[in-house]
């Protein structure tokens, strides 16, 4: 798997390293770190624009030598590159480049500014990708060891869900790791919590989820979970947070081919909302990406 990870001056660079070196790898990916100098910024007040890039540069190697050790810590090899020019479209361009099966991104916080970052280049690169990405959330109870990752696989039984069960199979999962295979089903509101809605749609889903389950067979505790909820990215934020999660295998798209089970972006939901994180599974198709 060839990966390009963005690296910035954040911290959560290196909890996304840590979390790729946690992750138990069939064969070791290719991992090239890039850092994307701010074309164009304002220098702070008496520094001059050189001065400004020359050090924003040495900040931006340092961040990469320190996810660098983590990735050496954890066996796998990376190449470091450090650009200019806007972040996204880079992060794009290089990816093209490589042919890359996954983009790693991070986002720190939940904070107005973070929001705002979080919207214009990781949702961006999510959305126009024509690869998986992972975005990476801050998280202070840092990740499980390996062998005892928790996992949640949102699964309503469309393309995109098919795609990111068949990206988790390819890792070997240990016999400690936890995986939730789970479907919610939207629900009216005006319902009485203890009344069911639709019954046959979540034995329907309970098969189909079943099914997942029993083709994960690797060892790990695999189980479903099939629940009515008011809605539906709601619903999987809360399994996720009751699991404690340390990373959920989701689809770009959400188009069922089973059930109504996601209304709206569910996936978009859950990079803004869910504390953990997220790895969008798309199949890659570059050459439908052209420059």
């Amino acid at each position: 798997m060839k990966i390009i990870f963005a690296v910035s001056h954040s911290q959560i660079a290196c909890q996304a390293a840590e979390l790729l070196t946690r992750l138990p790898w069939v064969e070791k990916p290719s991992i090239c770190l890039i850092s994307v100098m701010h074309e164009g910024a304002p220098s702070t007040f008496g520094t001059k624009p050189n001065q400004a890039s020359e050090a924003e540069k040495r900040e931006l190697e340092l961040a990469q030598q320190q996810v660098g050790k983590i990735l050496q810590a954890g066996q796998l090899s990376h190449t470091s590159l450090i650009v200019s020019g806007r972040a996204k479209q880079q992060l794009l361009d290089r990816a093209r480049e490589l042919e890359a099966d996954l983009i790693v991104l991070g986002a720190a916080d939940r904070s107005g500014l973070a929001r705002a970052v979080l919207g214009s280049t990781s949702d961006y690169v999510a959305n126009h990708a024509q690869c998986s990405t992972l975005i990476v959330h801050s998280s202070e109870k840092g990740v499980n060891d390996a062998s005892g990752l928790k996992v949640v696989l949102a699964y309503d039984g469309s393309v995109g869900a098919q795609e990111a069960c068949r990206q988790l199979h390819s890792f070997n999962w240990g016999v400690s790791s936890k995986i939730s295979v789970a479907a919610f089903l939207e629900r009216p509101s005006l319902l009485p919590e203890t009344e069911i809605y639709d019954a046959e749609a979540i034995e329907n889903a309970e098969r189909i989820t079943s099914q997942v389950c029993e083709s994960i067979d690797n060892g790990a505790h695999v189980y479903n979970v099939v629940r009515e909820s008011l809605h539906i990215g709601s619903g999987l934020q809360q399994h996720i947070h009751e699991q404690a999660a340390d990373l959920v295998f989701c689809g770009a798209t959400s188009a069922s081919g089973i059930s109504a089970w996601i209304v709206g972006s569910v996936t978009r939901h859950l990079l803004h909302h869910a504390h953990t994180s997220i790895w969008v599974a798309k199949q890659k198709n570059w050459s439908n990406n052209p420059k």
